[in-house]
């Protein structure tokens, strides 16, 4: 596990500090903090003391050489919340507390979360001062919403769960960076009128675990996403689509820039033939007559035939492995992950990763399977791969 220093500043999001400790340290991570002294009059040193079990530091009393030692210690240096005159010092290099002192004297990752009014963050000076930061530190974008003083806006410190994301990764082997990643996810919808729709169970849950072990590692992302029954996190550049002809449409343009593509979307295998404009009507009967869609990766390979591609099938379990092998074949693919139909909207997955040279088995929880996943493709498209 990493070594995290957190500079923390005078903020009203500064209670929202304490929440990132606990899920740093949950996750085996030892945090130390810094405050800027105007923070020290909002939350006492000691609260910080007790969460981190050692002492919080504000000044140098602690250790003369505190600028120093601290970034030191740390594999990760955030600063959550980071306050607009943090932001101007740290761009204009001003040290002039043990914080600014430290970041001065800091070498390694930094990564940056602002919480501020609306119109302070609009000022040129300050996006000025934030394009500066952004060559050497990552900068987690304030979210929109209502802000302590009534306003509307950008300016809320990013959520917990994003901000400890970004550490994770920032503390992670960046194994894949600078490979890119082409990820579709979740169930299509085929209308059959203007209200009612062919879908399915598909919760998008693989994608999204498999697309985050993936960024962990340093690979760029892009998702394009289905229906699906949990949010497509923020870190994630996400093309929201509908129909499987608009997941095929979104697919061929991007697929030019990605290194990979991974297919773990629930695409519906049929569509009406006719779709009302209107509401149907409710009857004794009702016949739909349904055409095929266009089978999305074997269009693909047709227009990309050098590209990596991960495909997936959920098949019926008698007859899984003689399935997986004729797609991998009929479809040329590099992969197939396989699962059966009790994967579909499930936290759980029960299958096989299938190439023409191995196979390795997926049993448990999804988030279990995507690292098995990731590994593999690491192994296969890293710096040692190809």
């Amino acid at each position: 596990m990493a070594n995290v220093l957190l500079g923390v500043c005078a903020s009203v999001a500064i209670y929202k500090s304490c929440d990132i400790i606990r899920e740093l340290t949950k996750k085996g991570h030892q945090v130390r903090v810094i405050m800027t002294p105007a923070s020290a009059s909002l939350i006492s040193p000691t609260l910080f003391s007790s969460l981190c079990d050692f002492p919080a530091y504000v000044d140098w009393s602690l250790d003369p050489l505190a600028h120093i030692n601290l970034p030191r210690w740390c594999d990760a240096f955030l600063i959550a919340p980071c306050s607009i005159n943090t932001i101007s010092k740290i761009a204009l290099g001003i040290g002039d507390n043990l914080l600014t002192s430290s970041i001065l004297a800091h070498s390694g990752k930094l990564l940056i979360a602002p919480a501020a009014n609306t119109q302070m963050l609009k000022k040129p000076i300050i996006k000025k001062h934030l394009r500066l930061l952004s060559k050497f530190a990552t900068i987690i974008d304030p979210q929109e919403g209502q802000l302590v003083c009534k306003e509307y806006g950008e300016g809320k410190l990013a959520p917990t769960e994003l901000i400890c994301s970004y550490v994770e990764r920032a503390v992670s082997s960046q194994t894949l960076k600078n490979k890119r990643f082409l990820i579709a996810l979740g169930a299509t919808e085929e209308p059959i009128d203007s209200v009612r729709v062919i879908s399915n169970l598909s919760s998008g849950k693989m994608g999204i675990e498999i697309a985050r072990q993936l960024w962990l590692r340093g690979a760029d992302i892009q998702i394009v996403a289905g229906k699906t029954s949990m949010p497509v996190p923020k870190e994630f550049k996400t093309h929201h689509i509908r129909t499987s002809s608009e997941m095929l449409k979104a697919l061929l343009e991007l697929s030019k820039d990605a290194d990979c593509l991974i297919m773990p979307a629930a695409v519906s295998d049929f569509r009406p033939k006719i779709k009302s404009s209107k509401k149907i009507e409710r009857s004794n009967s009702l016949i739909l007559e349904l055409e095929p869609t266009q089978d999305i990766i074997s269009t693909i390979r047709m227009q990309y035939k050098d590209l990596f591609i991960l495909g997936f099938a959920l098949e019926e379990p008698e007859n899984i492995y003689s399935r997986a092998k004729q797609k991998l074949n009929e479809k040329n693919l590099n992969a197939i992950v396989a699962n059966t139909t009790s994967s579909i909207g499930s936290e759980r997955i029960d299958g096989f990763l299938l190439t023409t040279m191995e196979k390795i088995d997926l049993k448990g929880p999804k988030e279990d399977a995507a690292k098995v996943i990731a590994s593999w493709l690491e192994k296969k498209l890293g710096a040692e791969g190809i």
